[in-house]
């Protein structure tokens, strides 16, 4: 879970790649209530790269399913992560106050091959940012185009937090992209580096092995991945 909450500036070195890439499936839906301001589709396709961009150096590589909530799952491989997109505009969220607001949550399967669910509160990521100064102008008052790119960024971010808790389980790190809070400057800032610490990147190595070892074949004769306890 991704907190809002106040914290010192952080850089991590960037890693080579690793040499061997495994794919991760995110089943995206979004859940945009009637009468909302729900975001556009093109920064819903730049969070998706941000998280690409956070993940694929680190040798996950992401795929996309993108359904609404009004639409019917079509069969497909299964996802070993549901994204729910929350886009209510005053959302009610257990744990959430006014000095913690909570910008994403994870929970992970009940059992070891179905997929975690995750939750993004769209409304909670923009009331964080929205307070940050660019250039001497409030974010809230920063050109439309100019506020989706940084919105974007900021979902990206949070979500590829999100998608760390499922692999490699509910800890936090001191440093980088598992660590328990970031400012709101940091998950907009160009040059913000969003990176593993040794001890992730060993867990992360584990785990794939592990799921290369022991997929789960599903009911439609796809193979997803094994999801850790």
């Amino acid at each position: 879970m991704l907190p809002f909450v106040l914290a010192v500036t952080f850089a991590a070195a960037a890693a080579a790649a690793p040499s061997i890439t495994s794919h991760f499936t995110v089943q995206l839906i979004r859940r945009c209530p009637p009468g909302a301001a729900c975001a556009p589709s093109d920064v819903v396709r730049e969070m998706e790269r941000e998280a690409e961009r956070i993940w694929l150096p680190l040798g996950v590589a992401l795929d996309w399913v993108q359904l609404s909530s009004a639409d019917t799952p079509r069969p497909t491989s299964a996802p070993d992560l549901v994204v729910l997109f929350e886009e209510h505009p005053h959302p009610v969220v257990e744990g959430s106050g006014q000095h913690n607001l909570v910008l994403g949550r994870l929970h992970q399967p009940a059992t070891a091959c179905e997929a975690g669910v995750a939750h993004l509160w769209v409304a909670h990521i923009r009331r964080q940012i929205e307070a940050v100064y660019v250039n001497g102008v409030p974010l809230v008052s920063a050109p439309t185009r100019f506020a989706h790119v940084l919105l974007a960024r900021a979902l990206g971010r949070t979500l590829a937090h999100e998608i760390g808790h499922y692999l490699l389980g509910s800890g936090h790190a001191p440093h980088g992209l598992m660590r328990a809070q970031f400012a709101p400057r940091e998950l907009i800032e160009a040059i913000g580096t969003y990176d593993l610490d040794d001890a992730n990147r060993r867990t992360l190595a584990a785990r794939q092995l592990e799921r290369t070892a022991h997929q789960c074949v599903v009911a439609n004769g796809s193979v997803g991945n094994l999801s850790q306890p």
